[in-house]
């Protein structure tokens, strides 16, 4: 009987100590992350504070800073071509669907290639390619 006291007294022994380390451990794991972060961040407002003084000034740095500070501003050129794109396929979906009525008939809309216009369903919008009787997404007659 104390045999079996003994073993079960080292196993909940050995059960305490696990998971107080292994709390203990994740706390520690979870603050090296905090302090990680904390530290990014300080490196990102550094940098972001570099990119402004070297952009509104031309501030001298070195050639290795200067390639990634023009590659930012690549990068920025990039996002404004993008959001203009994106405000674009915006318009052209509320020109599509209609910010009041839907139109009754098909719409033909492609003025980059008019000898291919592209036909919209005036019920759910879908566009083809080549002309087509009836829309294969919601069935609507289109001529």
């Amino acid at each position: 009987m104390a045999d079996i006291k003994n073993t079960f007294s080292k196993g909940l022994t050995i059960l305490n100590v696990k998971t107080a380390n292994f709390l203990e451990i994740n706390k520690i794991k979870t603050y090296i992350t905090t302090l990680q972060t904390e530290i990014d961040t300080l490196k990102m407002e550094l940098g972001r504070e570099l990119y402004q003084n070297w952009a509104a000034s031309e501030t001298p740095v070195s050639e290795a800073m200067e390639e990634k500070l023009n590659l930012i501003r690549e990068k920025e050129v990039q996002i404004a071509e993008q959001k203009r794109a994106e405000a674009a396929l915006l318009e052209q979906e509320k020109q599509i669907l209609g910010e009041t009525a839907q139109p009754a008939a098909p719409v033909y809309n492609n003025p980059s290639m008019p000898e291919n216009p592209v036909l919209i369903c005036p019920n759910c919008g879908q566009v083809y390619e080549q002309p087509s009787r009836f829309c294969r997404k919601c069935g609507t007659r289109m001529n």
